[in-house]
């Protein structure tokens, strides 16, 4: 992206980006937001931000849902800088900068818990939904970069060129109506009160950091798994401590 991506409407100006200066993530999925308008795509869509749906009793945040004709993504929105390297068989994929690697949960992982919220509040199989992770213009990405029938993970320079050859291959799957009513209903999730959000904010900032690991001192990191949630030490893959939620099994490695 860039001079041309900009006269053409893909991404916001200098003046819209300054907006978000002091607000990195939020500017990743604002840009996002941005690419996917009327303008440029074709079709009967919807796009809705910043989804609270209720998972594993708590709730979770989903960056945003494009909701087309030809189909329902589930977009991740990741601002990381470095280079970015997962596939999706690894449970954390990992950031590199200036030589130092970081491991983080995958953002792969990270979305099928959001489809599956997805799912049960919307009574649409899982299968239905493709999942999109967008990394930002910050990162690399590149040896990250792969394109199933159900999961994407991509650039934001390139959502835009991917998601319009595959629309175009694809045949319609939702009246006017339908995309009308799922956006509806996605949109009262999003509609929340700011109270609400602070208490979600809450929750996930009590559980990050709740406890110390036994094996190494380091702090235990809330995480969600294939099998539900549990407490990793934040040493992985050095320290392969688990802790359940309900502290009824342990691992230890």
């Amino acid at each position: 992206m860039g001079f041309w991506a900009v006269l053409k409407g893909e991404e916001p100006n200098i003046f819209q980006k300054w907006k978000y200066r002091n607000r990195p993530g939020e500017y990743g999925e604002y840009a996002i937001g941005f690419a996917l308008s009327e303008k440029n795509l074709k079709g009967n869509f919807a796009v809705v931000k910043n989804i609270y749906l209720p998972i594993y009793d708590k709730t979770t945040e989903i960056d945003l849902v494009l909701v087309h004709e030809k189909g329902i993504f589930v977009i991740e929105s990741k601002n990381y800088r470095g280079e970015i390297s997962g596939t999706a068989k690894d449970t954390y994929w990992i950031q590199q900068i200036c030589g130092k690697k970081v491991w983080f949960y995958s953002p792969l992982l990270q979305n099928q818990t959001h489809i599956k919220a997805l799912a049960k509040y919307l009574k649409i199989p899982a299968k239905e939904f493709v999942s999109c992770v967008v990394f930002s213009q910050r990162g690399n990405c590149q040896k990250s970069v792969f394109e199933t029938e159900r999961e994407l993970v991509l650039q934001i320079q390139n959502l835009l060129k991917v998601l319009r050859k595959r629309l175009k291959k694809q045949s319609v799957k939702y009246t006017l109506k339908q995309v009308e009513q799922i956006a509806s209903a996605l949109q009262k999730a999003a509609n929340i009160s700011e109270r609400e959000k602070k208490n979600h904010i809450q929750k996930i900032q009590q559980t990050k950091h709740r406890e110390v690991c036994p094996l190494c001192g380091r702090a235990l990191e809330h995480k969600i798994g294939k099998y539900g949630e549990f407490f990793g030490c934040s040493g992985f893959p050095v320290c392969e401590f688990t802790q359940s939620i309900s502290h009824q099994q342990q691992k230890t490695g």
